[in-house]
């Protein structure tokens, strides 16, 4: 009845081992899997930054033309007005 005794330390002995080296053998695998999705996330960072960029350098670009409008339609506001006003000066 003995042997049965020495069977069970041994079996955890190897599932222990198992626990320590498996880190050590897939850590590997998993270090090189997280390098590849650093990569595609600094990738799509990096995307993103050039669309935000892209999209402050439009807005931008369209609020210079608003302003642009506003100008010109203020001094055509300017311009009618004073022809009433000279319209009503000779009348």
């Amino acid at each position: 009845m003995r042997p049965h005794g020495k069977k069970p330390p041994l079996i955890f002995l190897s599932m222990a081992g198992w626990l320590l080296a498996a880190p050590v053998v897939f850590g590997a695998d998993l270090t090189a899997q997280r390098r590849e999705q650093n990569a595609i996330r600094r990738q799509q960072k990096a995307d993103h930054q050039a669309l935000q960029e892209e999209q402050r350098i439009e807005r931008e670009a369209l609020k210079e033309m608003q302003r642009t409008q506003r100008k010109e339609l203020q001094a055509k506001q300017e311009q009618q007005q004073e022809e009433r006003r000279v319209e009503k000066a000779a009348q």
